[in-house]
């Protein structure tokens, strides 16, 4: 995999200074059209990026692309690429279509390390809480387990943060299965820095890393929430193993009806504050599930149930499309 020069001008000029995200989109499959034979050549794109430019009232005002600013993308797809990273914009072949349309927010690109393939398969999210108690860490380690051995299509996506995150990632890893961590930082910068330390497993695994942010973006507190609308927007359904209130793991389980994806949630003792979240969601109409068998058995009535309500949104008006 690699990152293609134009790619990245278009991505470095635009993803932030273009908006609806629509208009985006619609920009870059018109550029596309017009550039597919200039990917590689910095020359040919210092001369027609101007010209494109000067059509759009859109991009109206921009300062103009510079030979400096040239050099730096060649040299950052160069650095990129030697590493195995890739950035997905909608003309990739590999670009997650069906798991990005109707989200009204979706990312302008997708920096992807490892087999981003992996971003279209039925994928459980599975979040919760970083100071996971050991009975928690016990079910993920079974039921998740058992979970893992009886859906050999469905695979993990999390956050690779300590606790809940960390647990089902470790858990997709000793069951010889493959696993998706979105960061909320750049590839360089990874956040928490101990998941340095599984880069290879999870690559070899088959596993992947995704961000939004350029691979040398370090962590930053926005970088959060934003990270979490796309582990649920990912998912078939998310999984919550420990939720207090007011926590981060809320909020994913609320981007996730947002998105109307499936929530389930392991439940806990009433009198424990580490569940109080987890139990109000479950009262608020969040499936409960108890073992392995259950959550099979709910991922798959929701996978069924999300297709048909996702066949009946693509038509909806007002909802963005990225398949172009």
């Amino acid at each position: 995999m690699s990152v293609r020069l134009f790619d990245y001008i278009f991505w470095n000029r635009y993803a932030t200074r273009v908006a609806p995200a629509e208009f985006y989109f619609d920009i870059y499959c018109e550029f596309r059209s017009l550039t597919l034979d200039l990917d590689q050549d910095g020359d040919a794109i210092l001369e027609v990026i101007p010209k494109m430019e000067s059509r759009s009232l859109m991009l109206a005002g921009l300062p103009p692309l510079t030979e400096a600013e040239l050099e730096v993308a060649k040299d950052a797809v160069r650095t990129w690429s030697a590493k195995g990273y890739a950035l997905l914009l909608p003309s990739s072949p590999l670009w997650p279509r069906t798991k990005l349309r109707g989200l009204t927010d979706p990312p302008r690109g997708l920096f992807v390390l490892g087999a981003a393939q992996l971003l279209e398969t039925p994928l459980l999210a599975v979040v919760g809480s970083r100071e996971v108690s050991r009975p928690s860490l016990e079910w993920l380690e079974t039921e998740l387990g058992e979970f893992l051995r009886r859906e050999v299509d469905v695979n993990l996506l999390s956050g690779g943060a300590r606790g809940v995150d960390q647990c089902a990632h470790r858990t997709a890893l000793r069951k010889g299965r493959p696993t998706v961590v979105f960061l909320p930082s750049g590839f360089d910068q990874i956040y928490p820095r101990e998941l340095e330390r599984w880069r290879e497993d999870i690559l070899r695994s088959g596993g992947c890393f995704v961000s939004e942010y350029a691979p040398g973006a370090t962590m930053r507190k926005p970088y959060f929430g934003e990270r979490n609308r796309l582990i649920s927007a990912f998912s078939d359904g998310v999984l919550i193993v420990e939720a207090r209130r007011r926590s981060g793991t809320l909020l994913t389980a609320k981007a996730a009806a947002d998105q109307s994806r499936a929530v389930f949630v392991v439940p806990g003792a009433p009198y424990d504050s580490q569940f109080a979240g987890s139990l109000d969601l479950i009262n608020e109409g969040a499936t409960m599930v108890r073992d392995a068998q259950e959550l099979s058995v709910f991922f798959h009535v929701e996978i069924r149930n999300s297709y048909h309500a996702l066949k009946s949104s693509s038509t909806d008006r007002g909802v963005i499309s990225v398949d172009h």
